[in-house]
């Protein structure tokens, strides 16, 4: 017995000293004071992802379909057009839960929620043949098809006016 006892304090003393030479032998690091460290990030910048239910698009527009005449001084589209035909040039990237099936050099009939202007003093204004970069989305429609929105866009390269 004194035998298992004497191999057991031996044991302990050996795991003690070894724990306490590798302690010991680890220097402290001491960060650059020069340098910073990048910190990866797990997610894109927010304006490089798309929310659920859109697809990023790279599009030209075909044509400006005239709004119907209506007598509504609150509705936007009775003063200028409001919805294109877009072709879809190139598909940036789609969110989760995207539900329509679109490809390069379809062409759609696109209601944009913002104003197509033909005068803007802020920048270029949305013209046959402009390219924009926009989000769209795609609602189902009771009885089956699917109606395409855009609430953003950013015009890519406008067209002069004649």
């Amino acid at each position: 017995m004194r035998k298992w006892i004497t191999m057991l304090v031996v044991g302990m003393v050996w795991v003690v000293v070894g724990c306490s030479a590798t302690r010991s032998d680890i220097e402290p690091s001491v960060p650059d004071v020069g340098q910073k460290k990048e910190i990866p990030q797990p997610y894109p910048t927010l304006r490089d992802r798309i929310d659920p239910g859109k697809c990023r698009v790279v599009a030209t527009i075909v044509d400006i379909l005239q709004s119907p005449a209506s007598n509504d001084a609150s509705n936007p589209c009775s003063q200028t057009p409001c919805k294109v035909y877009l072709r879809i040039d190139r598909i940036i990237g789609m969110g989760a839960g995207f539900s329509a099936n679109i490809q390069t050099d379809d062409t759609l009939i696109v209601q944009i929620r913002m104003l197509v202007s033909t005068e803007t003093a802020a920048g270029p204004v949305l013209r046959k043949g402009a390219v924009i970069r926009a989000d769209l989305d795609a609602s189902p429609v009771f009885g089956g098809g699917v109606t395409f929105s855009i609430d953003r866009y950013q015009v890519e390269s406008a067209v002069k006016a004649p």
